[in-house]
């Protein structure tokens, strides 16, 4: 964890040790170190309104977190990529022209505005995309 707050002291490249009371746990996977997160940090922030965000390596965790949040009554959601399987429609990414999107990303467009939609035109997919279907 790297604190990149104002003052922080944090310089790219260079040694960096962070002030207290910055806590850091490297250990094995399975250990509960999610579920404390989850219990000990996200609960307070969502009780005062706050919207915490969990990083994870795969999207079957992040599904199981959102399981998880739900049985204490949070709504969760795990958010995919345009590139990943949309688990809503087996068989699709999330976005439908992946070819489209890839060439617009090569050139630095902004795939957003020119794949997705663009004053009243859009994309044939965009009312299915699972990719717009969780950003709405």
């Amino acid at each position: 964890m790297i604190d990149l707050n104002a003052g922080a002291g944090f310089t790219y490249g260079r040694p960096y040790t962070p002030q207290p009371p910055v806590k850091g746990v490297i250990t094995d996977p399975g250990v509960g170190k999610t579920r404390e997160w989850r219990t000990r940090v996200a609960a307070d922030l969502i009780a005062a309104g706050r919207h915490p965000a969990l990083a994870v390596p795969l999207h079957q965790l992040g599904d199981e977190i959102v399981s998880d949040f739900a049985v204490d009554g949070i709504v969760a959601h795990c958010y995919r990529g345009r590139d990943a399987e949309d688990p809503l429609a087996p068989g699709h990414k999330m976005c439908r022209e992946q070819e489209r999107i890839g060439v617009i990303s090569q050139a630095l467009g902004d795939v957003s505005r020119h794949a997705c939609k663009r004053g009243n035109k859009q994309c044939r997919h965009f009312e299915t995309c699972g990719y717009q279907r969780q950003q709405r």
